[in-house]
């Protein structure tokens, strides 16, 4: 790869690092033999990989990769032979990424638009109520594009992520995003939601068809796409 695009590739690491951090602060960070006790204690008392994921901080996913290694629950039968000489694979000198969607609006009902704060319908909870990345739209009527972005993953838009910014509780993050659009919306813009549609997406010439975004990391590689996209065309974003 150029520099250009492994400068760009490590932002996205970065990036995707730090917005996993937000929800699981000790992601990626070496396991010790406390950690892997906790672990241990935790999951033959009953809790379940989230309730663990939370209290160790840990990303859900990393805290079943380790119960496996410890065998506590059922995983690969052999692993990997150490001594086995690597496969190096030959990669090209620059891998196009293609993404094709498009930012729909979301309804709170048949033909009206949803704007903050107003209160999740009914037609909202039954119609959005799947996996989705969306956007935060601040409108000022005055100018040609919007004046602030906030762009995010969920697993489930309505009730659960838009009820989390009405009514943000414990969530730092929900309380800082609020407090954003509240002042926009005080000051007169204009606060719409949008969620990405499904699209056509490539990586290096291999088409793959984005059908839904059930799987977490699907989600946030998406959304780091579109954090480093809309921040280097000079797009004011709430995420930074």
């Amino acid at each position: 790869m150029n520099e250009g695009i492994e400068s760009a590739m490590s932002e996205l690491y970065r990036a995707r690092l730090a917005r996993i951090r937000t929800v699981y602060p000790r992601a990626y960070t070496p396991w010790t033999q406390d950690d892997q006790a906790l672990l241990k204690q935790q999951y033959l008392a009953g809790k379940s990989v989230e309730q663990i994921a939370q209290f160790l901080q840990r990303q859900p996913s990393a805290i079943r990769s380790r119960l496996k290694r410890l065998e506590l629950i059922p995983g690969e039968n052999s692993r990997p032979n150490r001594e086995t000489t690597p496969v190096i694979l030959d990669t090209p000198s620059a891998i196009a990424l293609t993404l094709k969607a498009r930012w729909q609006p979301v309804f709170s009902g048949p033909g009206d638009h949803y704007q903050f704060p107003a209160p999740i319908t009914i037609f909202m909870s039954r119609t959005y109520n799947h996996p989705a990345i969306y956007c935060w739209q601040v409108v000022d009527p005055d100018q040609a594009r919007p004046g602030a972005l906030y762009i995010g993953p969920t697993k489930q838009l309505c009730l659960e992520r838009l009820a989390g910014y009405l009514e943000p509780g414990n969530s730092a993050t929900s309380q800082r995003i609020r407090r954003h659009l509240v002042s926009f919306q005080e000051q007169g813009y204009r606060v719409i939601l949008a969620i990405l549609s499904p699209g056509e997406f490539k990586i290096g010439g291999i088409q793959l068809q984005i059908i839904d975004y059930h799987k977490e990391r699907d989600r946030l590689f998406i959304e780091d796409l579109l954090i480093t996209y809309y921040r280097l065309a000079g797009y004011r974003l709430l995420n930074l």
